[in-house]
């Protein structure tokens, strides 16, 4: 078959394949790798941490705290929720795009990563908003989101809860308490957040050695777990070089991320319109002239514009007052 199976073509739950490398051992290595090598070789980046946490168990909740960014909470989230729509999507991509619509939002975008309150707000954001988004095709369509909501529909088949319009009037009774307790469970994160953030916050006073060779043998357990092959762990150890390669040459990760993901993903797309369509010209006037397609083709040019022009201005606006200043 030209398509084969779903571990053969492509993303498949949590350590599927990316029609290559496997997508966990991959992204483990991009990025648990990287900063772990990062951490060994900074022998100076040993930092007290007592001042900042002695600073946490001072600190009281305020209420208003949860209300700073609501622009980025409500954007990022309903990035996430679209996100959470599409079937291969998931939680790392919606972070991703919300780390960077938080960015393009924010008034100061030179704080983010370096644990700016607005930086962290917008990814989680988005990737609280796919969990409901990715419900949408499995409780209508019975297409899942992602490998917890095929999991989530095999249970519910289980039960004699077949997705579609029944679901949501013969099942009624069960589907929307059911959809009312996510709403439940996201109050309760919120309480587990804010009553274990300062415990949380005590695994910094573990030595920087011991977190290291922690951080390495978990890391080496999950990518091995997830076909019970050593080929995945030198994957993941050959990704983390090139990943530490690319921090070194400041390089974004994100971007390699995204492209790693979704690129196999617009690849499947491709060749499916190139089938339907009968040629390749044919497949690409289709993308070009219907009005959806115009529609993101246009929002993926502006995505683009804008940083650039603000880049631009920047630069130029830095230009001016250097001159000015001379």
């Amino acid at each position: 078959m030209l398509w084969g199976d779903a571990r053969s073509v492509g993303y498949n739950g949590d350590c599927g394949t990316n029609t290559g490398f496997p997508t966990v051992p991959t992204l483990i290595g991009l990025y648990s790798i990287s900063q772990l090598l990062g951490m060994i070789g900074n022998k100076d980046a040993t930092v007290n941490m007592d001042n900042a946490l002695s600073s946490i168990n001072k600190y009281k909740f305020r209420l208003r705290d949860i209300c700073c960014y609501p622009l980025t909470y409500l954007w990022c989230g309903i990035v996430g929720v679209i996100i959470g729509i599409i079937p291969g999507a998931g939680g790392s991509i919606a972070a991703f795009m919300g780390y960077d619509q938080a960015k393009h939002l924010s008034k100061h975008p030179e704080k983010f990563g370096t644990g700016y309150r607005e930086g962290i707000s917008g990814p989680e954001s988005a990737n609280n908003g796919v969990i409901g988004g990715a419900l949408i095709p499995m409780m209508t369509l019975g297409i899942p989101g992602n490998a917890v909501t095929a999991i989530l529909m095999g249970a519910l088949m289980l039960h004699g809860l077949t997705p579609g319009n029944d679901l949501f009037t013969v099942k009624a009774n069960v589907t929307y308490p059911f959809i009312f307790g996510l709403l439940v469970a996201a109050f309760v994160m919120v309480i587990v957040g804010v009553l274990g953030a300062k415990q949380f916050a005590k695994v910094n006073r573990i030595p920087q050695n011991f977190l290291a060779s922690g951080i390495l043998v978990l890391t080496v357990l999950g990518a091995f777990s997830c076909n019970n092959s050593y080929a995945d762990v030198f994957i993941m150890l050959g990704c983390g070089v090139l990943g530490y390669a690319l921090k070194y040459m400041k390089i974004d990760l994100s971007s390699v991320v995204l492209g790693y993901i979704l690129g196999p993903i617009a690849e499947r797309g491709m060749v499916r319109t190139i089938i339907m369509e009968g040629s390749l010209g044919a497949a690409v006037m289709s993308i070009v002239t219907r009005p959806i397609c115009i529609a993101l083709i246009v929002i993926s040019i502006v995505s683009l514009a804008v940083p650039i022009y603000n880049n631009w201005k920047g630069a130029k606006q830095t230009d001016s007052e250097y001159l000015l200043s001379k």
